[in-house]
Order: C-alpha cells, then sequence, then structure tokens
C-alpha cells in the first residue's frame, strides 16, 4: 500500500480497521450466529405457542360460570388464569425468541462489519486516486455510531433470558443499541 504516507490518511483507516476490528469481537463475543433451519424452527414454535395461547383464552372466555360461583370472583379467577396462561406461554416463547434474537443481532453485526470494511476499501480508493482523505472519510450523518460497548451486550444478553421488563443503562453515554430484543428494550435519547 505505497498511498500510506500520508498522516492524515493512516489516521482515518486507523480508525476505520479499529472500526472493523470492534465490529469483529462483538460478533465473537456473541456467539455462534444460528442456522437457518433453526431460526425457521423457533419461527414456527412461537406462531405454534401463540395460535395454542389464543385457544386456552378462548375456552377460558367461553367456559361457563358455575352457579355457585359469584359473577365478580368469576372474573377475578378468569384472570388469574389468564394471566397464569400468558406466563406459560412467555416462558415456553423465551428460547425460540433468544434463538431468533440471535439472529438479528449478526445480521446486523455483519452489516456493520461489512459498512465498516467498504469504507476502508473506500478511504485507500480515495488516497490512490489522489482524492483529499476528507472526501474519504464519512460525514457524521453516515457514521452509525459504532462504539459498541462489549459490557451493555453481556449485560443485554444476560437481561434477554431472565424475563426482565427493564434495564438501567444510564451514564454509559450511549449513542447507538441495536435492536436486540422486540419491545423489551427502548431507544436511546
Amino acid at each position: 500500500m505505497p498511498c500510506l504516507t500520508d498522516p492524515k490518511l493512516i489516521e482515518v483507516m486507523t480508525r476505520a480497521v479499529t472500526d472493523v476490528a470492534q465490529t469483529r469481537s462483538v460478533l465473537k463475543t456473541i456467539g455462534d450466529r444460528p442456522d437457518h433451519e433453526a431460526v425457521d424452527v423457533a419461527k414456527a414454535k412461537l406462531a405454534d405457542i401463540e395460535a395454542n395461547l389464543a385457544k386456552q383464552l378462548e375456552d377460558l372466555v367461553l367456559s361457563p360460570r358455575p352457579d355457585e360461583v359469584d359473577r365478580l370472583q368469576w372474573r377475578s379467577q378468569l384472570a388469574d388464569k389468564e394471566n397464569e396462561c400468558r406466563k406459560q406461554s412467555e416462558k415456553e416463547k423465551q428460547l425460540y425468541k433468544a434463538i431468533i434474537q440471535l439472529d438479528e443481532m449478526h445480521e446486523a453485526y455483519e452489516k456493520l462489519l461489512k459498512d465498516a470494511k467498504e469504507r476502508l476499501e473506500k478511504i485507500y480508493e480515495m488516497a490512490e486516486a489522489g482524492g483529499s482523505v476528507e472526501e474519504a472519510e464519512p460525514s457524521e450523518e453516515d457514521q452509525v455510531t459504532d462504539e459498541v460497548n462489549e459490557e451493555v451486550i453481556g449485560i443485554l444478553q444476560e437481561a434477554s433470558g431472565t424475563g426482565l421488563e427493564r434495564v438501567d443503562l444510564s451514564g454509559r453515554q450511549l449513542k447507538f443499541l441495536a435492536d436486540i430484543s422486540s419491545n423489551q428494550f427502548e431507544d436511546v435519547d
């Protein structure tokens, strides 16, 4: 790479290489990507669990109230049974959701890795063609904050399997948080 004599170019390429290395590190941290068959099976199982839950809830609603049970007591019993059915359903879905979430995380980070590699190639090609380093460097709008905190990923992975509804990541100055779990974690302001 004979064009690597400009200090600005080396600085920009170093940042791009760091982005590639960080993204690879995250991919290594989250483990192997599930194969497409496992993801398809997980999606099918989730659909089955949802259908089974819908059937259970329908049976509950249509069940006749015993004469000896007060109407308010009956509603309370139905509400308790409904909550129990929903909790059991959520417990069954955890494993399958985790497989799908892992696949989605891999997809997102593989895209980040591809983008970072393409940016690195573009930087060198621009320098080789005689363009300025500033032209090769992406603007702040184009940059997705690639500063992925591996500690945060570990926290989110642990929380994902426990059924926690909220994880406090305040004070970590995060600018970007991948969508790891459907509706469990909110956007970072």
